[in-house]
């Protein structure tokens, strides 16, 4: 029984290996700083021995990593991903003695949602899962991601999942990780059951029969997607702002780690990692120039299959949305580390683990293994045990519908979803307030008895911003409700938008006439078809007051245009 808490070599690492790079940069959602304040007093004092495995027997090296009265995101990488290797998905409580297990969890749950981004030569690409690794030779970007893990119970998966057999294993930031990264409460399984939009797929984990949440699920996606590509656009950018990037984003979670999930949830997980691609370049392309000045093309090796006609008409969206924004677009079968464009500069992510270092195994056993193997200093640098000069950073990543601004990375701005709507409106009201007081003053003063008015200016002043503040509050409702609408059918692929019915359509379309003339909006807010309809209205409404020519142009006249 191990006594002390420690920290493993990986396989071919030593005391002596060398990885110091101050390129090299930690990157985490902005959220992720505040939860980690919530555990890190656990970890306060606490020291970990470092050392390696030899036969079954923990050797210590002499070298200690001590956590301090504040946990950095370094430090939280260094504790989380500290097993030299990690195939199956168990976590290694004993390695955190005196931690209580709901601790542990919500640890190497934090760790899932950090990067780590830097660059080093490619040797070599190939090599997983045969063959022989070709010689490259060429300067490479890598964004270690780590993926949804769905091997045990108490692994990463089961944010996304809802169990229809029991409680799974509860981590103690499990309610603030699903909020953040979803934008609302985790559905309750009696919730989930009487949905009625196709949000649930069926399946089973580990045994145990669920609902796999798709809509949490491919948030969790568009929030790495965005927080790969900004931060690898920016690292970039710093080292060398001539560098144009053929950004790649693997197929990640969808091998190892897809071990103990089944049925209709695994089967559709392709699809839903697509479209979760999809959502987080579109999210992409409403950021500032400058958050992805530097990626000229995107492209998705080994994420199309055999005979999976959705699958194809996702990446196919995907190209036709990539092409109209400027970029190239591939998907194909080619090796991540391979230069797969004469004119970019590679810059890929990994399939990497939350629970062991950049590299895991090492030798070509898996993707993450091989791309470690493939680069000169093998990973070492992307390790904060090896490299002191790793600096770090939080970002607040706009992935979600209600948390949009166009706002460079350099200048984030922090949002809390519930309530944004809420207080942008009353931050608001406070000139009709202001506005208000004047007319009811001009009322009092001059023009109360045109109107008959013998009240007090008390009763006077209230009548009209009583009048003045309903009126605004409705008007500010309004337009929130169509800003959000019109996000929400943003978001909608073109399979989304081909399950519209015609009542939906024709909603739609009267609010696109409407907001060309008075005398059209006058009738659409007489049509039946706006009451029975009103976020298609409204989502038609906006789409044409903001001429978003890409939604207007996806969104047919009738359903039978749809040929």
């Amino acid at each position: 029984m191990l006594k002390s808490n420690i920290i493993v070599f990986r396989d071919q690492q030593d005391i002596k290996s060398i990885g110091d790079d101050e390129q090299v940069k930690a990157f985490a959602p902005a959220w992720v700083e505040k939860a980690l304040e919530k555990i890190a007093p656990k970890f306060y004092g606490t020291k970990f021995e470092i050392g390696s495995y030899i036969n079954d027997n923990f050797e210590p090296s002499g070298k200690q990593y001590e956590i301090k009265q504040k946990m950095t995101l370094i430090d939280l990488i260094a504790i989380a991903r500290n097993e030299r290797a990690n195939t199956n998905g168990i976590i290694k409580y004993a390695q955190y003695p005196g931690i209580s297990n709901e601790t542990i969890i919500a640890l190497r749950d934090l760790a899932k949602h950090c990067v780590m981004v830097g660059k080093d030569i490619a040797t070599h690409f190939g090599g997983f899962p045969g063959g022989e690794p070709q010689e490259l030779n060429q300067e490479v970007y890598i964004c270690d991601l780590p993926g949804l893990q769905f091997q045990q119970l108490d692994n990463t998966g089961r944010h996304v999942l809802i169990s229809q057999e029991g409680d799974f294993p509860k981590g103690a930031l499990d309610d603030e990780i699903y909020e953040n990264t979803v934008g609302e409460k985790k559905f309750t399984l009696e919730k989930a059951q009487q949905d009625t939009q196709s949000r649930f797929l069926t399946g089973k984990f580990k045994d145990k029969a669920v609902l796999f949440d798709t809509i949490a699920y491919q948030a969790f996606i568009m929030q790495d997607f965005i927080l790969a590509a900004t931060t690898l656009n920016a690292q970039a950018k710093s080292a060398a702002p001539q560098a144009e990037l053929n950004f790649k984003f693997l197929k990640y979670g969808a091998g190892f780690f897809l071990n103990g999930l089944e049925g209709e949830a695994k089967n559709k997980l392709s699809e839903n990692l697509a479209i979760g691609v999809l959502k987080g370049i579109q999210q992409l392309l409403k950021l500032s120039p400058e958050s992805r000045s530097q990626i000229k093309r995107i492209e998705l090796p080994y994420y199309r299959e055999t005979n999976n006609q959705r699958l194809d008409e996702i990446l196919k969206e995907i190209e036709t949305l990539c092409t109209k924004n400027g970029l190239e677009f591939a998907s194909t079968k080619d090796d991540m580390l391979a230069q797969t464009s004469k004119k970019y500069k590679t810059a890929t992510t990994n399939c990497s683990d939350p629970h062991a270092p950049f590299g895991n195994e090492m030798n070509y056993g898996s993707v993450d293994a091989a791309i470690a193997e493939n680069l000169a200093r093998k990973g070492n640098n992307f390790n904060p045990i090896f490299n002191t000069k790793m600096k770090e950073a939080y970002l607040t990543i706009s992935h979600l519908l209600h948390q949009i601004h166009n706002k460079p990375l350099e200048v984030p701005v922090v949002l809390t979803p519930q309530t944004k709507p809420a207080l942008s409106i009353l931050s608001k009201i406070k000139w009709s307030v202001i506005s208000a007081l004047f007319v009811g003053a001009l009322v009092k003063s001059g023009q109360a008895l045109l109107i008959g008015l013998t009240a007090s200016w008390t009763a006077t002043l209230a009548s009209v911003v009583i009048a003045f503040v309903g009126l605004e509050i409705i008007r500010l409702a309004r337009n929130e409700f169509k800003k959000s609408q019109h996000h929400q059918y943003q978001q909608k692929t073109q399979h989304d938008l081909d399950k519209l019915n015609n009542i939906q359509l024709s909603a739609f379309n009267i609010g696109r006439k409407s907001a060309k003339s008075t005398k059209n909006q006058i009738f659409g807010l007489c049509s039946w078809q706006a009451y029975r309809s009103p976020k298609a209205f409204y989502a038609g409404y906006e789409a044409q007051q903001k001429q978003d020519k890409s939604l207007l142009a996806r969104v047919p006249l009738t359903k039978l245009n749809r040929a």
